[in-house]
């Protein structure tokens, strides 16, 4: 009587779920599950045994596998943290976790766990495209090289492995070795178009511009969708001072892609070398409405300016450039304003901005030939103006002979006026 009661109480409290979690795990049965496309049960029936009983390596790297497939990153993290000792013996297990960790941004922790796969398995592909991957959009060319070097070893018929690898060995500054690898890629595919943009941009940064054209027309009749070919194309004819051509493809990059900062300044420096001050001050604008402190195009648009003696402008605008505090352009800006300040009758501002060129830079011939016209001209100093035009012609051999023969005609006129006074006040 008592064990009928007993099989009578555990039916009543026995359901399917406790069934489920007291029976051992049926990985086949949940592999099936997978293969049916029932992947939400066959993760919720893995769960359970985790729940329920000590997870075996295979029921846990299942249950990695099924989170990778569906995207769920932070649950492949939380699982492989919880379970770390049994799991970082599983190949597979740890690349889904470093993936994992890659996909949530945290770069760094991804590296590391690939770098000791890398280690532990110098054949695994897998591992060295991932940090292929990281090593590259961050950047880091010199813990790149060495997986390129793997990478290409280990797959040396795959033409993108190689065109990174050349990429990585141009940012190290070997374009010989880059070159020479981008070439033997188009040999074998004269048409792949990521081999066709590195060695356009080798061409051009080393200014073989004939090259460069060559490959950049070919590339372009390959591809006139491809904006990328065109903004080098134009670049190109930049460097060739066919602006013209410049402007012509640039636009044409604007038709295939968008309107961009680096574009409009391109084109407002290309309208600025045909002198053609409207469209450059445009797209000058264009270009300072999206970085308004790009010390290129303030500078050029003051030179612009300057042009058009639009003096109230051109200060504004050297003024700002000036507050920048840009190192490269700060002696031409203090000249320019100074220059602005003369036309606009504000000569002693003028005079400042002359002797802070000056100080900053005591070899600066320009300023002693500026500052010495601005005394001859606006205060009647001629002693002092002798003295800049004497410093402008001592100051080096690489003068301007125009600018030579002004300032020594003008030191005979003012000994001479400086003489004639002495004698009448005698």
């Amino acid at each position: 009587m008592m064990f009928c009661y007993l099989i009578v109480t555990l039916l009543i409290h026995t359901t399917p779920d406790t069934l489920a979690s007291t029976a051992p795990v049926d990985l086949d049965q949940i592999k099936l599950m997978v293969v049916n496309g029932e992947t939400s049960q066959a993760m919720e029936r893995l769960n359970l045994v985790l729940e329920d009983q000590e997870p075996s390596e295979e029921v846990l790297s299942l249950l990695i596998q099924l989170y990778q497939q569906n995207y769920r990153f932070q649950e492949i993290d939380k699982l492989y943290r919880e379970h770390q000792p049994l799991l970082e013996r599983h190949r597979e297990a740890t690349l889904s976790y470093a993936q994992a960790k890659l996909q949530t941004g945290y770069r760094t922790e991804a590296s590391r766990v690939l770098e000791q796969l890398r280690e532990e398995y110098p054949d695994e592909t897998r591992v060295r495209i991932l940090l292929s991957r990281i090593y590259f959009d961050e950047e880091e060319w010199e813990s790149a090289l060495p997986v390129f070097e793997e990478l290409t070893s280990l797959a040396p018929e795959n033409l993108y492995f190689r065109t990174r690898y050349a990429r990585v060995l141009r940012s190290l500054s070997d374009e010989a070795r880059a070159r020479e690898i981008l070439l033997s890629v188009l040999q074998e595919d004269q048409e792949y178009l990521p081999a066709i943009l590195e060695l356009l941009s080798i061409f051009y940064v080393a200014n073989d511009l004939q090259a460069a054209r060559a490959l950049a027309d070919r590339g372009i009749r390959l591809y006139p969708e491809e904006h990328r070919l065109w903004d080098l194309s134009a670049r190109i004819a930049y460097h060739q001072s066919e602006y013209d051509l410049a402007i012509d493809h640039w636009m044409r990059v604007i038709t295939l892609n968008e309107e961009t900062f680096s574009i409009n300044r391109s084109l407002g420096l290309s309208y600025y070398q045909l002198d053609d001050p409207d469209n450059s001050i445009y797209y000058f604008r264009q270009a300072l409405n999206e970085n308004p402190d790009d010390m290129i195009s303030l500078f050029y648009t003051a030179m612009v300016y300057r042009q058009l003696e639009n003096w109230e402008e051109a200060e504004l605008v050297l003024t700002q450039l000036f507050e920048l505090h840009i190192g490269d352009y700060l002696m031409d800006t203090l000249m320019q304003r100074a220059v602005a300040y003369e036309s606009l009758g504000k000569l002693d501002a003028a005079e400042s901005d002359y002797r802070l060129a000056k100080l900053i830079d005591p070899g600066h011939a320009n300023a002693d030939f500026y500052l010495a016209t601005l005394y001859d001209r606006h205060f009647n100093d001629h002693t002092s103006a002798i003295e800049q035009y004497q410093m402008y012609l001592e100051n080096g051999s690489d003068l301007d002979s125009t600018m030579v023969e002004t300032a020594r005609a003008r030191i005979r006129a003012l000994r001479e006026e400086i003489h004639f006074r002495q004698g009448r006040e005698q």
